[in-house]
Formats: structure tokens, sequence, C-alpha cells
């Protein structure tokens, strides 16, 4: 802490300031945040606080050592080009810190809110060291921190969240697909994100992400953003996205993305001579297709049925399941 407050101060020499606090520490400091954020995938509650700890380190840490560098830049006998740079070097971390804090607060205001509010103790707890009074006032910041950050779960009713795990997966359906390369089935298991359920001008969105494995082995995930009229009921699909890995692993790397998935299917249908409706389904329409196709699956070379069926069998789950949330 003597360290840190005499960096605070802007003690150390410009030289020591700059290349071994500055340059060397404070990468140093970002390195481990940067290969997690590169590397895990993740979603279990242990890897992300994990994570939000790194970041805290990294942020106050180079709230601490850009004071530090201003003042021992105004402290710099020397040429005052130097001095100058440092302080230009200063602002510039400024920016760096202030940009992630407030990307962190966009994403998520809880672990915003939390690397903000950890920064601006760390700031404190270095400014009153060694201060008359320090015990204190540190309560007292302390405290006034904790009820900002309590009335910010209260009043705007948000969850607190840990970095991104923003997501809660539960298995809907069982499901049966076309696999393309042979005309073979391939199986999965269809989960809704029941964190992702919104409701916007009375219609309502949700993701919904389908592990698929073919011949007993995992190939990908693809998640589905969908649009539901809840008062039809109808839906259809906004975006499409195919990732890597499990759910469970965090959907890993994106591999596939279509943002305008209903631009697509329009030029789909239309370049094969169809009259593109929008890309609606109704509960009625997919019930039918339930009953129609899901009567006739007991000859394996029956992919088509098989499809139809469980792509039937889906939808009027999302719609009821989605529809029936608050």
């Amino acid at each position: 802490m003597k360290m840190l407050k005499k960096l605070w101060d802007g003690e150390f020499s410009l030289v020591k300031t700059y290349w071994l606090f500055y340059v060397l520490m404070w990468n140093l400091a970002l390195l481990p945040l940067a290969v997690f954020r590169q590397t895990s995938q993740s979603t279990q509650d242990s890897y992300l606080i994990l994570g939000l700890l790194l970041a805290v380190i990294f942020i106050t840490y180079g709230c601490v050592v850009l004071v530090g560098l201003w003042r021992s830049a105004n402290k710099y006998g020397g040429w005052w080009l130097w001095a100058n740079l440092a302080k230009v070097v200063a602002l510039l971390g400024v920016v760096i810190v202030a940009v992630s804090i407030f990307g962190a607060l966009q994403t998520d205001l809880m672990y915003g809110g939390a690397l903000l509010l950890s920064a601006v103790a760390t700031l404190a707890l270095i400014k009153f060291y060694g201060t008359d009074g320090y015990t204190k006032n540190i309560k007292i910041f302390l405290a006034c921190c904790l009820l900002i950050f309590l009335l910010l779960v209260a009043v705007l009713g948000f969850n607190f969240k840990v970095a991104n795990n923003t997501t809660n997966w539960m298995p809907l359906i069982k499901i049966l697909s076309l696999n393309n390369k042979d005309d073979g089935v391939s199986e999965g298991t269809a989960y809704l994100d029941f964190n992702s359920i919104t409701s916007k001008n009375g219609l309502k969105y949700a993701d919904v992400a389908s592990e698929i494995y073919v011949d007993g082995k995992f190939t990908r995930t693809v998640k589905l953003q969908y649009e539901l009229d809840c008062s039809v009921p109808k839906m259809r699909i906004l975006t499409q996205t195919t990732y890597s890995n499990l759910i469970s692993d965090g959907l890993g790397k994106k591999t596939y993305e279509n943002l305008n998935y209903q631009a697509t299917e329009a030029k789909r249908v239309t370049d094969n001579g169809g009259a593109y409706t929008g890309g609606w389904q109704s509960y009625g329409e997919l019930y039918d297709n339930s009953v129609k196709y899901c009567g006739n699956l007991v000859d394996a070379k029956e992919a088509l049925n098989k499809f139809m069926c469980s792509s039937s069998k889906w939808g009027v789950t999302i719609l009821k399941t989605v529809c029936e949330s608050r």
C-alpha cells in the first residue's frame, strides 16, 4: 500500500513511473485479462467472478498509475517535452479506462457498476491512506458505495449478474433435423434462454439454441432469435448464429452469422417462384404440421417427416412457453 501511495503522489522518478509502473506493470495487469477473454467460454459463476476480479485489477491499478504519471511529470526537472509527452500518455490512458468502464456499463449495468465503484473505492483508499481520519473516512465512503449499489438494484430492478452471465438456458425439446450432406437425420436438444425474453411494441423476442449431433457426435450449436406475436399467436426467425461449442461451454466461437435472416428467406422463396409472406408461422399451422408429420416416423428413411415433425413441435413449444411467460 505504501508503494501505491508513493506512486499515487508522484514520488517516483518520471522514468521509473513511465517504464516500470505504466508500461511494464499495467501491461502485466492487462495480460491475464486479455488471455482470459480470448480463451474462456464458460458461463460458470467461478469463471465469471475471476473475469470480474481481473478487470477490477486492471481498472484500479490503471487509475493509480495514471494519476502517478501525471504528478511525476509535474515534478520532472528535465526537458519539458518528456514531461508533456508523459501527460499526453496519461490522458490517453484515462480515455482507455473510461471507455472500458462505459463499455461494461453498456453490456451489463451491475458489472460496469462493480468496476466503477471498485475503481473509485480504491482511489479513495489510497487518497486517505496515512492521513488523519483515514479509518472514519474510508468506512463512510464504502458505506455510501454499498448504498448506491443497493439502490441501483432496488430502484432500477436489475438482477445482479457477474460479468456476462446473462443467459438462463432451459431444455425445451429433443429435435431432429435434416443433415444436408447425406439427407440423414441429425439429433439434438433445443434450449430457450429465459433471460433473453423481452417485450417491445406488443411483440416478444427470445433466443433459442439447439445443440446438433450427427452420428452421435457434437457438430455445432445454432442460436436463433425469434419474434413472436402472442395475440395471434405466431412467430418468425430474425437472426441465426452458429457456434463451435456446446451451450454449457458458453457457445464457443462464431462460425456463421446472419443478422438479417428474413431477407435471406425472402430471396430463397422468391428465387424458387414462391410468394414470400414475411416468414411468420402461426400456432395453428405448426400444430397441424406436427399432427401430419409426426404420425409417420417408423421408417428411418423418412427424413423429411422427421424434420417437419421436430421443427413443428419445436415451434409449438416455443410459442406456448414464451407467450405464457411473464
